[in-house]
């Protein structure tokens, strides 16, 4: 599809557009933080000139990585967050005809250095990946080797990976959505600061959907939410994971 073909729609519009379709696919509060993300872009395109969605390129999109991170000195693991609610705005513009067919792929999503993750709760790499190995031989989708693969494969935190609910997890963009829900129990570090879109490998993705499809309880907890990560009783509990970690990357259990 060429330029002429695409559809001549205002950014403040194409966002509207998303936040109509995402209203019916997630949650209060992560509808609330899409917004806030798509504002701020909807604003930098306005501020340079974009009229019409159909004329952003891949060069505007490396500008406004680059402002993200330079200008208003957002730390690696927020950009990563915000350039992912960005691309998925992207590809719903797409799929209306009002960007070309791809241009969600232009945004690159940077890797979070080993700084910005949570030190007290790393584990040592060759002990990490020797278990994964194992778990991936001889354990593949049990809860154990989902925790250890978000854990070790996406920098969360056990309060992150316990707070995630089976809706956050999108499927078709491979991304996981941790949100800061305090008034049902599942609260994040640094609360609303904590919040992002999650990238995840394909091998990740794989694995959690043979864990949904296999041995995850089907539970809710007190609050009526359908927790991701979950036991006999419901949502499971952080000390839960944090003896599921201490078993499995134990030298006895993978034979170190």
């Amino acid at each position: 599809m060429g330029d002429d073909d695409l559809q001549d729609i205002p950014p403040s519009v194409a966002r509207d557009l998303y936040l109509d379709q995402r209203r019916e696919e997630v949650s209060t509060s992560t509808l609330k933080s899409h917004r806030y993300r798509v504002d701020q872009f909807v604003e930098w395109c306005e501020e340079n000139g974009i009229r019409s969605i159909s004329e952003l390129d891949g060069l505007d999109l490396h500008n406004y990585r680059i402002k993200r991170r330079e200008e208003d000195g957002l730390k690696t693991i927020s950009l990563q967050g915000q350039l992912s609610t960005i691309r998925q705005f992207l590809r719903v513009c797409a799929n209306v005809e009002a960007v070309e067919e791809g241009l969600h792929e232009k945004i690159i999503l940077p890797s979070v250095p080993k700084s910005e993750q949570s030190n007290d709760e790393l584990l040592a790499k060759g002990e990490a990946e020797a278990a994964l190995e194992y778990l991936d031989q001889y354990q593949y989708a049990s809860r154990e080797h989902v925790e250890l693969l978000l854990l070790w494969r996406t920098s969360m935190r056990r309060g992150g990976l316990r707070a995630l609910d089976l809706g956050d997890f999108d499927r078709e963009e491979s991304v996981l959505e941790v949100r800061h829900r305090p008034e049902s129990e599942t609260p994040l570090k640094n609360g609303e600061w904590s919040e992002r879109d999650v990238q995840i490998q394909d091998s990740v993705r794989d694995a959690l959907i043979a864990f949904i499809e296999g041995p995850r309880k089907e539970v809710v907890d007190d609050y009526d939410r359908a927790p991701l990560l979950t036991t006999t009783h419901g949502r499971v509990a952080r000390g839960t994971v944090k003896q599921d970690m201490y078993r499995v990357t134990r030298p006895c259990m993978y034979g170190v």
